[in-house]
C-alpha cells in the first residue's frame, strides 16, 4: 500500500510538471502535448485558452491528489487492504476524469474572437446572452454525479444486497459475517446517501445562484461540493466498520 501512495505522489508531481507549461501559454500547437482537438488545432487563440484552463485544471487535480495521498498515509494502519484500493481509484480518477470533463465542456464553448465590427457585435451579444450558462454543464455534471450515488445507497439501506466481490462496502471485517456486512452497508448506505443529498441541493443552489462565476471558481466548488461530502462520507462508513 505504501507503493500505491508513493505512485498517487508521482502522479501528482507530474500533472504538476505538465501543467506548468500550459498555464503559462509555452506549449505551441502540436500533436503530442496539450489538450488536441480538431477545433484548438485550426486555431491558435482557442489553443492557448483551451491548454491554458486545461492546465489549471491539472494543477488543481494534482493539488487534490497529493493531499489526499497524505490523508491515505496518517490512515494507512486503519484501513483495510479492500477498502484501500477503493480510495485509491476514487482519489486519483475523480478529479482526473472530472478535469478531463470540464475541460472538455469549457473547450466545447470556446468560440474563435471576430475578425470585423459586425461580428465583433454579434458576439458581444451571444456571451451576454450564453454568461448564464456557462457554468451549469459542470453543475450539471454535479447533479448526475449525486443521483447515481443516490440510486447506488438505496440497495445497500433496504439491505438488499448479499456479500459479495463487487457491489458494497468490501472490508475483510466485513465478510467475517452477514450480520456485520448488513450493518455496515445499511450505514455506508446512509452515509452516501445523506452525501449525495448535500451534493444534490449544492449544484442544484450553484445552479440557481452562481451565474457569473469563473469557469475555473465553478471547477473548485464542483470539487468542494462532490468530493468532500464523498470523502467524509467514506471516512465516517470506516470509523463506523472499524468499531463494529
Amino acid at each position: 500500500m505504501i507503493i500505491q501512495i508513493m505512485s498517487l505522489i508521482i502522479y501528482a508531481y507530474i500533472f504538476f510538471i505538465i501543467s506548468i507549461p500550459l498555464i503559462f501559454k509555452k506549449i505551441k500547437p502540436n500533436y503530442f502535448y496539450g489538450f488536441k482537438t480538431k477545433k484548438t488545432l485550426e486555431n491558435k487563440e482557442i489553443w492557448y485558452k483551451a491548454n491554458k484552463f486545461l492546465g489549471i485544471t491539472l494543477y488543481i487535480t494534482a493539488i487534490i491528489i497529493l493531499l489526499s495521498s497524505m490523508f491515505l498515509y496518517f490512515f494507512l494502519n486503519k484501513i483495510e487492504k479492500n477498502l484501500f484500493q477503493i480510495m485509491y481509484l476514487i482519489i486519483f480518477l475523480g478529479p482526473l476524469l472530472s478535469s478531463i470533463i470540464i475541460s472538455s465542456i469549457y473547450v466545447y464553448q470556446l468560440k474563435p474572437e471576430p475578425t470585423n465590427k459586425k461580428q465583433s457585435k454579434n458576439f458581444i451579444k451571444k456571451l451576454e446572452e450564453n454568461k448564464k450558462n456557462k457554468v451549469k454543464p459542470i453543475f450539471f455534471l454535479s447533479a448526475i454525479i449525486a443521483i447515481i450515488f443516490i440510486i447506488i445507497s438505496i440497495p445497500l439501506i433496504l439491505e438488499k444486497i448479499q456479500p459479495n466481490n463487487y457491489y458494497g462496502f468490501r472490508t475483510k471485517k466485513t465478510f467475517q459475517s452477514e450480520e456485520i456486512w448488513y450493518k455496515a452497508n445499511k450505514f455506508s448506505g446512509i452515509a452516501l446517501f445523506i452525501s449525495s443529498l448535500v451534493t444534490l441541493f449544492s449544484s442544484i443552489i450553484s445552479l440557481i445562484y452562481l451565474k457569473k462565476i469563473s469557469i475555473v471558481k465553478s471547477f473548485l466548488i464542483f470539487h468542494l461540493i462532490c468530493w468532500i461530502p464523498l470523502s467524509i462520507s467514506i471516512l465516517i462508513s470506516f470509523l463506523y466498520i472499524y468499531n463494529l
